[in-house]
């Protein structure tokens, strides 16, 4: 029959999920890691209903593995880190920050096996694209999806383990720390909210005086999200966001009519305790 497709393992993956993980692992003990087996396990949608347990265990095998082995399905893991982020946060913070890091560690040992699924070609890189489509992306997302961060007050400054992991990311080359950058400008508004000093001195500054595919990257990620930021920030941003978008054309990029919002949200509010526009008639 032509309308079926046997795939057993993908069967065994959802109905017995224990077994097909002991398969998996007892291929590992023979120094065998298929990519086709990996990316079938992590992908079922059987894993969504995995109890925290279950995904803790596959993390803390995962984390042991050689980063060679674990970087052929990488792209898989990534995408199987970004859903689960959530629950083990919260039940295997520690297993969290586990799978986290040796992600890292794959991803800058073996960059060409951890790429964008985007194909740039000759054209001009679209940071955000490349960015959600990256393992690198994933991983980002996945960390501000952690719930100890969920509660923070503004001004208490990061828990220390995460900013640790967040500084990891940010530590990686060339591309992959772009893709970060994406990310985390995104959610400027609200890394400014939590800790103005490390915004300023790892993001802002890279908007004043950084490379300039940095600061296309972190804009990249703040026009995504289209969201006025408060004026404190505002008043901060204004000269290096005029700076940057009077020299790259975003129009065709989708971004003109955020830019437009933008310079209207500043042209139309008032600097407080003062009569001057945020952004001026001229």
């Amino acid at each position: 029959d032509f309308f079926v497709t046997n795939d057993p393992f993908a069967g065994l993956s959802s109905d017995h999920p224990i077994r097909a993980f002991s398969a998996l692992n007892n291929s590992a003990k023979r120094n065998e890691y298929p990519e086709w087996a990996w990316r079938t396990f992590l992908n079922s949608d059987a894993r969504k209903l995995n109890k925290p347990k279950l995904s803790a265990l596959i993390a803390e095998r995962i984390a042991r593995y050689p980063d060679k082995a674990v970087a052929q399905f990488v792209h898989t893991l990534s995408d199987w880190i970004w859903n689960v982020s959530e629950q083990l946060s919260v039940k295997y913070p520690k297993t969290f920050d586990r799978i986290i890091l040796k992600t890292i560690d794959v991803l800058r040992s073996h960059p060409n096996a951890s790429g964008t699924a985007v194909v740039r070609g000759s054209k001009e890189p679209d940071w955000t694209m490349e960015a959600i489509n990256a393992p690198v992306g994933k991983i980002a997302q996945a960390l501000l999806k952690d719930q100890r961060t969920k509660y923070l007050k503004v001004g208490e400054g990061f828990p220390d383990d995460w900013a640790k992991l967040r500084d990891n990311l940010l530590s990686l080359d060339r591309d992959f720390r772009r893709y970060v950058l994406v990310i985390f400008g995104h959610y400027l508004n609200w890394f400014y909210d939590i800790d103005p000093i490390w915004t300023e001195a790892e993001m802002l500054s890279v908007l004043d005086a950084g490379d300039e595919s940095d600061q296309s990257a972190i804009w990249g990620g703040f026009f995504w999200r289209a969201e006025v930021p408060k004026q404190n920030l505002f008043i901060k941003l204004k000269q290096s966001f005029l700076s940057f978008v009077s020299r790259q054309n975003y129009a065709i990029g989708g971004y003109g009519r955020v830019i437009a919002g933008f310079i209207l949200a500043g042209w139309g509010s008032r600097i407080e305790a003062s009569d001057k526009r945020c952004i001026s008639n001229a």
